[in-house]
């Protein structure tokens, strides 16, 4: 098993659940001792079990005793043999335990094979080899362990041997490494130059991660010890070709919803959602008020996304109402200072049109829709959702795939995920409308359509993309455990913001009315939070919903 980030605390109980912390020998000993009474002394509990039971039992209870044991054996065979933790420090799987051997205590490690992989700017994890409670484990004293090599540990004597470099070493012609997966003592931590986030998006990680199970299931396109095995290198990595693909489809499904749009808004159901632009309502634009409060938008969006970063967390913890964890506070936070912030420049050429021109500029933008075309705005959205997740389900059910481009993904949900989702999007769906009043506020007409697209996706855009770039180049310089900006959670907003704004501006153009566009973005925020992004930090129970449709 390999599991990266909460993923990898769920793996490291697994294993702490599946294989425990006796040994095969420490369980056959307890057979001796709590099936046959046989008592043993403190340096016994370390000889082989069959050999004590040839010692201390007759014919009758040896024949019972091997029926146990090998009913023992098939139980641990069947158990977790590897894992690999990923962005995490294996908090309960890495520390040894107390365990009774024939009524004597002592210490084991988690009977697992064990990896860990993270990165050199992982703020959590980075010193891992370094942590006093690493060394105790892996019975090294005081020296820090090694980078990329791997190590049989003995609890038997509280000793560790290291065993070679993970590239440079086999299992195929090193016995102590063949014999310590065996055993379930092999160690090792892989670390490269990526953090958190980049740790599930990465040749090396991957290229690490093949390497790991490559030697832990001894197979690479056949058995390792084959001379018939063809074994592919771990650095001959393809998934970025998949994802480069599930980018287009994701790309190529928000261009269907356009033109399904189109459609709908065609039809007489949903004429009244197109509305009109009253004649001398649209204020002259002043480039130069255009150009600097776009220097501002650049300046704004860059600082809320570092405060959404550093405090975005804390804004809730997850109740009944909003049962969804980081992921979905951060994302409430972050729309919550964009809001903010387009509320401002907003209330900006308001006034400054209003004073120069005698007009605000706000009527263009159709807020004061009636209440029945605002719900028909909505149910369209809401039709072009159906249309979305019906093409997730034909690409997963042909291809196995879904709609992801790294951290921004839109995948299956079960249904009570909708449900539980209606509350964010009532929190979501006014700050949209905020956001989409002040983004088509300044439509360009004296431009090409698609540069006054581009124009507003980049300057939307920009203080987002270079918050991340100078978190980066910071600690490319300087690093000393923290980052600039903890973007952990917060990649998905490098594209769900460009896409979110295109949508926007093109119903805007499409319908005249900003309430089109706030809803499909409120309905495709709320999908991707309550997607498999979402729901990971959070477990959210069945209900008679999820009872009735058998999911």
């Amino acid at each position: 098993m390999a599991g990266h980030s909460m993923g990898s605390r769920r793996t490291g109980y697994a294993a702490v659940m599946d294989c425990g912390y006796f040994t095969l020998n420490d369980r056959l000993v307890n057979i001796l001792y709590d099936t046959f009474n046989v008592q043993l002394t403190e340096a016994e509990i370390y000889t082989d079990a069959d050999t004590l039971a040839e010692k201390y039992l007759n014919t009758d209870q040896l024949s019972h005793y091997q029926d146990l044991a090998e009913a023992t054996a098939n139980d641990y065979n069947q158990e977790l043999q590897a894992i690999c933790i990923i962005g995490g420090d294996a908090p309960v799987v890495n520390q040894m335990q107390a365990v009774t051997v024939a009524g004597y205590e002592v210490m084991r490690n988690c009977q697992v094979n064990l990896g860990l992989l993270n990165g050199d700017f992982d703020v959590n994890y980075y010193d891992f080899e370094k942590r006093d409670s690493t060394k105790l484990s892996w019975h090294t004293g005081s020296e820090n362990i090694q980078l990329e090599t791997w190590y049989a540990i003995d609890d038997e004597t509280d000793s560790s041997s290291i065993l070679g470099e993970i590239y440079e070493t086999s299992v195929v012609d090193n016995a102590e490494l063949d014999a310590a997966f065996t055993d379930r003592s092999a160690r090792i931590i892989m670390r490269n130059n990526e953090n958190h986030s980049r740790n599930f998006f990465s040749v090396e990680t991957t290229s690490d991660l093949i390497k790991y199970f490559e030697q832990a299931l001894k197979y690479n396109r056949g058995d390792l010890s084959s001379s018939s095995a063809q074994a592919i290198p771990a650095t001959n990595n393809t998934w970025m070709w998949r994802t480069a693909g599930n980018t287009v489809a994701m790309l190529s499904m928000f261009g269907m919803l356009l033109a399904l749009a189109s459609l709908i808004f065609k039809s007489k159901d949903f004429e009244c959602c197109v509305c009109s632009t009253v004649e001398g309502s649209v204020p002259p634009l002043n480039k130069k008020m255009f150009w600097g409060l776009s220097a501002v938008t650049v300046v704004f969006s860059f600082v809320v996304m570092y405060m959404a970063n550093k405090y975005g967390v804390t804004l809730f913890t997850p109740s009944q109402l909003l049962p969804l964890g980081l992921t979905a506070a951060h994302t409430v936070y972050f729309l919550i200072g964009l809001a903010i912030m387009s509320a401002v420049l907003l209330a900006v050429y308001v006034f400054v049109n209003k004073k120069q021109h005698g007009i605000t500029g706000l009527v263009p933008l159709n807020i004061k829709m009636n209440v029945r075309s605002i719900l028909k705005c909505i149910l369209a959205s809401l039709l072009l959702l159906c249309a979305a997740y019906g093409s997730l389900m034909v690409i997963d059910y042909f291809f196995g795939q879904d709609y992801r481009a790294w951290m921004t993904a839109f995948t299956e949900m079960k249904a009570d995920f909708w449900f539980a989702g209606i509350p964010y999007a009532v929190i979501i769906f006014p700050l949209f409308v905020i956001i989409g009043a002040a983004v088509n506020y300044t439509v360009r007409t004296d431009l090409p359509e698609w540069l006054d697209t581009l124009i507003l996706i980049v300057v939307n855009s920009l203080g987002i993309w270079l918050c991340c770039l100078a978190n980066y180049a910071i600690a490319k310089v300087s690093y000393d455990g923290t980052l600039f900006s903890v973007f952990n959670i917060s990649y998905q907003f490098l594209l769900s913001v460009p896409i979110t704004l295109y949508l926007s501006r093109k119903l805007f153009r499409l319908t005249k009315n900003i309430w089109t566009g706030a809803a499909l973005n409120t309905i495709i925020i709320v999908w991707s939070m309550m997607g498999s992004l979402g729901i990971n930090d959070a477990y959210i129970g069945q209900t008679l919903l999820s009872n009735f449709l058998n999911v």
